[in-house]
């Protein structure tokens, strides 16, 4: 093998890793986008609770704790630093709208990355097949 077509093969494993990263990260972004989604549904779903009503609140793992409703005018935010903040249920879900749009227009650019990456990888390979005859 020559050192031309070593090097397209060297660069078409790299595009190949490049490719799968892409292709990770969006799943990973998806899934976010998926547990925000249900989260704003969750905000909406809990204005339509009446107070003093019992809940089971998630502590993680499975785990879930019994809790009643005091205050539903009211939740509690992360804005980040490890501070939190109350939040109206209607601004905690215009933060959670912000946060998955955000995340789409990052999505959207992966994607072209992606796209781009895969039309520069396709031409490789052409080269590399093209070279071995």
């Amino acid at each position: 093998m020559n050192q031309e077509l070593q090097q397209k093969y060297f660069e078409y494993q790299v595009l190949d890793q490049q490719v799968k990263q892409m292709h990770h990260q969006l799943t990973l972004m998806q899934q976010q986008i998926t547990e925000l989604v249900k989260l704003g549904e969750a905000i909406e779903e809990i204005s339509k609770v009446k107070d003093k009503t019992k809940l089971f609140c998630p502590l993680g793992g499975g785990v879930f704790v019994e809790a009643e409703l005091t205050k539903k005018d009211r939740v509690l935010v992360n804005i980040g630093a490890d501070t939190a903040a109350f939040k109206s249920p209607v601004d905690a879900k215009k933060s959670v709208d912000e946060q998955i749009k955000e995340i789409n227009d990052v999505i959207s650019k992966l994607e072209s990355e992606l796209s781009e990456t895969v039309v520069k990888q396709q031409e490789l390979q052409q080269d590399i097949l093209k070279a071995k005859e």
